[in-house]
C-alpha cells in the first residue's frame, strides 16, 4: 500500500463521511497487520540454541562471543626470557 497523499486526503474527505470511514477501516486494517508481521519477525529474532531447537552453530549473534574478560596486558613473556621453541 503506497502513501495516502494529501490531495487524496482531500479527495476522500469531500467524498463524504463513508468514504473517510472506510478509508479509516482500510488503513487500521492494514496496520494491525503489520502489527502482527513485527510481533512474528520480533519473536524469530529472539530465538537462539537456548530457548528452542536450533544447534548452537546457528546462533548468529553470539557466535564469536569472548567469555574472558579483557586484560591491560601485552601478549608473550618477559623481556629478556630466552623463549623455549622447538628447533
Amino acid at each position: 500500500m503506497k502513501a495516502l497523499t494529501p490531495e487524496e486526503a482531500r479527495e476522500i474527505y469531500h467524498a463524504g463521511p463513508e468514504a473517510v470511514v472506510k478509508a479509516l477501516c482500510e488503513l487500521s486494517a492494514a496496520v494491525e497487520r503489520l502489527e502482527l508481521r513485527i510481533k512474528e519477525l520480533e519473536s524469530q529474532l529472539a530465538q537462539n540454541s537456548s530457548n528452542s531447537n536450533k544447534p548452537p552453530g546457528s546462533d548468529v549473534f553470539n557466535r564469536y562471543k569472548n567469555v574472558r574478560p579483557k586484560s591491560n596486558r601485552k601478549p608473550g613473556g618477559q623481556k629478556g626470557h630466552p623463549g623455549q621453541t622447538l628447533k
